[in-house]
């Protein structure tokens, strides 16, 4: 029902036609094919209900088709902004940037959320030091965006006490966020993270140096324990003070190891510190809400534009008015009075005693809403009919779901208007509740409530370019209004822009579901769940199973740097955990270490004359990928074949013949049968000695 191929060229005659000719397919003693035969009345009756069936899901609405998938557990992923980290260089004295401040890159805007004081603060220097000595290695060239030379950020054999330091000209203030940005070269094997918080393989600690010596900090890590790139962020503490005692002066801040047992040496390739954050987004109007009675204060470019609204609560829990600034001197009504103090500063102030109306102590009890001049020429929505399913056509489409809210216009007994401000999908008593389509720009009333006959307009609304947002990392912004002087660059990359979902992007994600293993059963079960563990870079795995014990032997080859192909805990306890959610209740489970068998070569290899240099190299290149299971798609205990062995030395352009070929096993690991090799279930096959004499043809 989730997808089904119209056939309605086809009749209920073709349909049961068809049907017949599979009958022997499924059932060779079937031979009466009459209409008396009881078997072909139901097929009979099931054509009928199939093409009654497809009728009925061609009229299915979008809205049932979701609730379908949401029974199998698959709803909709939402549209998101991309967001990126941008770097201020050339600021002189802090800057306070307004809430919806632009910034353009090419045709793309990026805006901030709320207001934000950048700081201009810059990096001037970074240092690694060793635990078991006292020298500062200078690391500087990281904070350089253009080196691209990657340094060992704990050394290349990470242990406890090491140590890297950044040195700053000066720090934002007391109680400040700062946010970093950490770029690592990345092991394109590794599995990606389920938690980008979780520190899996070392603990860190980030310091700040105050007065009195080094304060420990609160920071929010998503590099996953300097395992991959991401975010690092914290809150400045009090106090902080120019450290003296190292390679350089400056304020400090530093990232010191206390647990280690990496698999791959962290490699920093870029840091960058003092950044803020902005949303890709081009937003239309925008509302911004209060809390207290007499006064609101707005600091916004939307404030410059001049298309404002101000709707204040005259009670608890009810509707809004909307009050107005254009008055004469002494006249009473739901008037407010405006002040500028400065560019996108204004101040709304009410005065109930002056004139007669004003908010009282609620809940968002003012709301103010700003338009730019295109959404204002358009920001009136439709009419609420009431009819089931009613379909609203909006002015945009990719709109950005959390961004978006309706104002309602009633009249209420007295004959005044009334307004109500609507999020979608809010089943709330007597309230609209609405679908919106972020894609397609528009809206589908399920139930209109006691909202019927109200005229629905825009309080806010953001249109998203999704994946166009995840920019390259080094780009140029320009911000509006903003001196020519002051460079904005992202050190990196744009992240998480997408559309919502589709249906049929929700429907191939629902099938791949229904096929990926998330109880292991049979021993391919056990091998995609330990290759897909998060975090680790695994390079083979392989599955025992043993009924009469219950019991599955599971052997694992980490792709990892330290030269040995032993599990380290960490990877036993990562894996386990991922079994252990995944295994039948009774089953037990162990893990195992590869083995190896060295594979032995000799042989006469004949070549063309003038080659000789060439074919050697040639044919070790072709001994490595067929005998070493580490570099090719062969697994655990899979037999090395003669056969294969001579083809493939055959085949190299410039050998003409192979002579007195042989493979033997080194070691008891395996066993040897007519020429081939059988390594034990838990063991791989490595090439041992190679004796290849190259004669001339």
């Amino acid at each position: 029902m989730l997808n089904v191929e119209s056939e309605q060229v086809k009749n209920v005659t073709q349909r049961l036609a068809d049907a017949m000719l599979t009958i022997p397919l499924y059932d060779p003693e079937w031979t009466n094919f009459n209409p008396s035969d009881p078997g072909i009345t139901v097929l009979e009756t099931l054509s009928v209900s199939n093409i009654m069936l497809e009728n009925a899901v061609e009229f299915m609405s979008p809205m049932a088709r979701l609730r379908l998938l949401a029974m199998a557990g698959i709803t909709p992923r939402k549209a998101k902004n991309a967001k990126v980290l941008i770097a201020a260089e050339g600021l002189g004295t802090p800057m306070i940037l307004p809430a919806h401040q632009s910034f353009r890159l090419g045709d793309l805007t990026f805006e901030t959320d709320r207001i934000t004081t950048v700081y201009g603060n810059q990096l001037i220097g970074a240092y690694t030091k060793e635990n078991d000595s006292d020298k500062f290695r200078d690391v500087s060239y990281v904070l350089d965006p253009e080196a691209g030379i990657p340094a060992y950020v704990f050394g290349k054999k990470p242990a406890k006490g090491n140590e890297i330091y950044f040195y700053a000209d000066a720090l934002p203030p007391a109680g400040e966020d700062v946010i970093c940005y950490a770029s690592f070269e990345e092991n394109k094997s590794r599995n990606p993270l389920s938690e980008r918080n979780r520190n899996m393989f070392a603990t860190i600690v980030w310091e700040c140096y105050c007065e009195g010596g080094f304060k420990e900090l609160s920071p929010r890590d998503y590099t996953a324990g300097f395992l991959i790139s991401g975010e690092v962020r914290f809150r400045m503490p009090e106090g902080a003070a120019v450290y003296t005692e190292g390679p350089m002066e400056g304020y400090c801040i530093r990232a010191r190891l206390t647990y280690s047992n990496y698999d791959i040496p962290p490699r920093l390739m870029e840091f960058s510190a003092f950044l803020f954050e902005v949303w890709q987004k081009d937003t239309k109007c925008t509302m911004f809400t209060f809390q207290k009675q007499s006064e609101a204060r707005v600091y916004s470019d939307f404030a410059e534009m001049g298309f404002t609204n101000v709707y204040v609560r005259e009670e608890k829990g009810g509707s809004y008015r909307l009050y107005r600034s254009d008055h004469a001197d002494g006249e009473q009504g739901r008037y407010l009075d405006v002040n500028r103090h400065g560019f996108g500063q204004f101040e709304y102030n009410f005065d109930k005693d002056k004139y007669g109306f004003g908010p009282e102590k609620a809940k968002n009890a003012i709301r103010v809403v700003m338009y730019t001049e295109e959404a204002m020429r358009q920001y009136r929505v439709g009419h609420v009919f009431g009819y089931d399913n009613q379909e609203i056509d909006l002015p945009y489409d990719h709109i950005v779901r959390g961004s978006f809210c309706l104002i309602a216009e009633r009249t209420d007994a007295a004959g005044e208007k009334i307004y109500d401000f609507l999020r979608p999908e809010k089943n709330e008593v007597g309230s609209l509740y609405y679908h919106l389509l972020e894609n397609e720009g528009s809206i589908v009333i399920e139930d209109a409530g006691d909202f019927i006959g109200s005229d629905l307009f825009l309080a806010c609304c953001a249109t998203s370019r999704g994946e166009d947002g995840n920019v390259m990392k080094g780009k140029s912004f320009r911000g509006e209004n903003m001196s020519d002087g002051i460079t904005f660059r992202n050190p990196a990359p744009g992240i998480g822009g997408s559309f919502s979902e589709t249906f049929e992007e929700m429907r191939s994600r629902f099938l791949k579901d229904v096929y990926s293993p998330y109880v292991a059963v049979c021993g391919s079960d056990y091998e995609a769940v330990v290759l897909s563990t998060p975090g680790l870079c695994i390079k083979k795995a392989h599955a025992v199973m043993n009924e009469e014990l219950n019991l599955v032997e599971v052997v694992v080859l980490p792709d990892t740097d330290g030269g040995s192909d032993a599990l380290s805990e960490t990877y036993k306890n990562l894996i386990m955990e991922q079994l252990m959610e995944r295994r039948l209740l009774t089953t037990r489970i162990e893990l195992r270490n590869p083995g190896f068998v060295n594979v032995n070569v000799r042989g006469t290899v004949s070549v063309r004359r003038g080659f000789e240099s060439e074919a050697k190299d040639r044919v070790d290149a072709v001994l490595k990928r067929v005998c070493e299971y580490r570099r090719n798609e062969k697994t655990f205990g899979e037999p090395l074949l003669y056969n294969e062995v001579f083809r493939a030395l055959e085949s190299i352009e410039e050998v003409d013949y192979v002579y007195d070929l042989s493979l033997r096993p080194q070691g008891g690991l395996a066993k040897f049968y007519e020429g081939n090799i059988y390594p034990d279930k838990f063991v791989l096959c490595a090439l041992g000695n190679v004796d290849i004499e190259i004669i001339h043809s």
